[in-house]
């Protein structure tokens, strides 16, 4: 086989500098390096002023970086793990300490070079179980009142800097059932109660940082979802007879399934 040989000399008769080449490729110092830099380390200073860029000049994530993770098993979140003891708190001004996260939606990453805008979104579906509770019979009192507990998801990010919600994320799940806080009075018919019309929502959450700096970041949906505290006495009817009586609580909870996050930061 013939051997070939690495002419260092150009056709000008100039020698490659092997050393500076390589540097140029790549180089531990900042700032220089094709492959060490973000965008090679070019910029308007050893860029002519009528450049343009064309796509054979981007190199694979070298204009923006794409990841996803995310769950395709369905959880229940019951409000049993989000018991707290301070109620002076609702939707609007909860502090971010009393959303919790749902599992399965959220993703830290690190951002290796400052982006002058990084989308983030978050895609899920879900199925709430929120409740309505009225002090009395709606089908006997036309002005009853209802009593609605707050359930809310909203996306909670972390910067190198901070963490705090995204407000404009906040998202109220539907009402999923109707309870009558008071027995129903002989004869006056069941306990209203119900279920969605549709058993599934989907939310697509979207937010912009504009001009993030370079470090580990970190985003997640969380739920606020508020304690039912009413519980009532009911008679279990078998053949007309009674059977027994129970008392029981309605809980809130809210299930999530094929939840996703993706984050898209831009040069």
């Amino acid at each position: 086989m013939a051997q070939i040989l690495h002419d260092l000399n150009y056709i000008s008769g100039d020698v490659l500098d092997t050393a500076g080449h390589s540097k140029n490729i790549f180089n531990k110092a900042p700032g220089r390096g094709i492959l060490s830099e973000p965008n090679g380390g070019l910029d308007s200073t050893n860029l002519a002023a009528g450049f343009k860029v064309s796509a054979e000049h981007l190199a694979t994530e070298s204009v923006h970086r794409a990841r996803m993770d995310g769950a395709r098993d369905k959880v229940a979140c019951v409000q049993d793990a989000f018991t707290r003891s301070d109620t002076n708190y609702a939707v609007a001004n909860a502090p971010k300490e009393l959303w919790a996260p749902i599992p399965g939606c959220g993703l830290r990453w690190y951002q290796h070079f400052a982006s002058s805008v990084t989308l983030i979104q978050a895609q899920f579906f879900f199925n709430p179980w929120h409740v309505n509770y009225y002090t009395v019979n709606p089908q006997l009192n036309a002005s009853a009142t209802p009593t609605r507990p707050d359930v809310a998801v909203a996306l909670k990010l972390e910067t190198p800097s901070t963490t705090s919600l995204v407000l404009h994320t906040k998202r109220p799940l539907p009402v999923g059932a109707l309870y009558d806080h008071a027995r129903p009075a002989p004869g006056a018919g069941p306990t209203t109660g119900g279920s969605p019309a549709r058993v599934s929502f989907s939310f697509d959450l979207a937010h912009m940082i504009t001009s993030a700096a370079s470090g580990w970041y970190s985003v997640q949906l969380c739920m606020y979802l508020e304690s039912t505290i009413i519980s009532r006495n009911v008679s279990l009817l078998r053949n007309g007879q009674i059977a027994a009586d129970y008392d029981h609580r309605v809980r809130q909870r809210a299930s999530f399934g094929v939840r996703n996050v993706r984050v898209l930061p831009l040069l």
